[in-house]
């Protein structure tokens, strides 16, 4: 009879064993699982910090830039001095170069025939904008409707068209028409001319070096 009764122990000993297992396998699933959703949701906010970051660099990129662009120019005033045959004029440096030069120039004001007229070289075009606006009210160069002259000199694009009577010894007197150009290089300019007298041609001029259509200017530094 006693020993039937430790067999029964042991059985009984077996039986907790098993139990003990079956727990330990439960927490260690449980363990398991646990961890995965920890990872998970380490990922999750990883990416969202990512994203966030990747957010805030494109907006401080972007609005950089919008204050970069759009600055106003400044106009300068030129001269043809027609009696010394400074009359042609280079807009990417500004300045005024003898008939002589035969490349790289943009406007060309010839005095032959019935006195002071602007030619254009070639490739370069301009667009006639009038005079409703004044010359700092122009801000925009338009994208299209630009002539160029013809090489028989039977069309000029702006020839006599920014003057509108008088003569050179008493001095010409101004449409204030302001014109558009574009340059062979593609870029926009636009040019007012102010006076003519005694053989002496006073320009404004501004060129958006930039190659975008914005012309907005204001008054030379005096």
């Amino acid at each position: 009879s006693e020993g039937v009764g430790s067999a029964g122990a042991g059985e009984g000993s077996e039986g907790e064993g098993e139990g003990s297992e079956g727990e330990g396998e439960g927490e260690g699933e449980g363990e398991g699982e646990g961890d995965g959703e920890g990872e998970g949701e380490g990922e999750g906010e990883g990416e969202g910090e990512g994203e966030g970051e990747g957010e805030g660099e494109g907006e401080g990129e972007g609005e950089g830039e919008g204050e970069g662009e759009g600055e106003t120019g400044i106009a300068t005033e030129l001269s043809f001095l027609l009696h010394n045959n400074r009359v042609k004029i280079i807009l990417s440096e500004m300045t005024v170069v003898g008939e002589q030069v035969e490349e790289g120039w943009d406007l060309f004001m010839a005095h032959d025939g019935p006195g002071p007229n602007l030619r254009l070289a070639p490739g370069v075009g301009a667009v006639d904008l009038g005079n409703a606006q004044d010359y700092h009210e122009v801000l925009v160069a338009p994208t299209e409707g630009y002539i160029e002259d013809s090489e028989d000199g039977e069309t000029c694009a702006i020839g006599m068209g920014w003057r509108d009577g008088g003569n050179g010894t008493d001095g010409y007197s101004m449409t204030e028409n302001v014109y558009a150009l574009r340059l062979v290089d593609g870029t926009y300019a636009k040019i007012e001319v102010l006076s003519a007298r005694s053989g002496t041609v006073r320009i404004l001029c501004y060129r958006q070096a930039d190659g975008s259509t914005d012309l907005r200017t204001v008054e030379p530094a005096e």
